[in-house]
């Protein structure tokens, strides 16, 4: 059975195993989150990034909270771990707001705090379909693809090394354009 949850308008479908209504708003209140607008960092596929796209993530989230932005992340119960060491490694001063729900949402909860982020940073597909469904700005900063050959081992894939700085600039005017709307 299925059950349907409106976001911004948009009916989503979700299958019967997502968590109860109501779970993502209290995981935001849990955090402090549920009055402020935040960013939603979900590390689906980060774990198989190269050292650099990886540092490049990370170096945007920090950007993010040096600008004062309250930054929610997610990913799937495997990667418990590595957020935790992903977290650990950046700078969160007092009264900035870093959550933590790595693990601990559902697909119907992760669509919900989605559809209330302000911006959706992602690195591979998966959250960011999430993020169209529901009408959330995102920004891929793509953790999979290798640079030789990006997802098409056969032949040939550009790749271009992503810069924090114009990361944080494409990220600023997707908060901005939604924000508007």
């Amino acid at each position: 059975m299925n059950e349907l949850y409106e976001t911004r308008g948009t009916a989503v479908a979700a299958s019967r195993n997502v968590a109860p209504p109501g779970t993502s708003a209290l995981l935001l209140s849990q955090a402090g989150l549920q009055d402020r607008g935040y960013v939603c960092v979900h590390t689906g596929v980060l774990t198989l990034a190269p050292s650099a796209r990886l540092a490049c993530f990370r170096g945007l989230v920090q950007r993010l909270l040096d600008d004062g932005i309250a930054v929610a992340l997610t990913g799937p119960a495997g990667q418990l771990a590595f957020a935790a060491e992903f977290r650990t490694q950046l700078r969160v001063e007092a009264g900035i707001l870093l959550a933590d729900f790595v693990g601990r949402t559902s697909l119907g909860t992760l669509t919900d705090l989605v559809s209330r982020a302000r911006l959706l940073i992602s690195d591979g597909p998966g959250a960011t379909r999430i993020a169209a469904t529901v009408q959330t700005p995102s920004l891929i900063v793509d953790g999979y693809a290798v640079p030789a050959t990006g997802f098409f081992a056969t032949r040939p894939h550009p790749w271009v090394e992503a810069r924090v700085d114009l990361l944080l600039r494409a990220a600023r005017a997707l908060m901005r354009a939604g924000d508007a709307y």
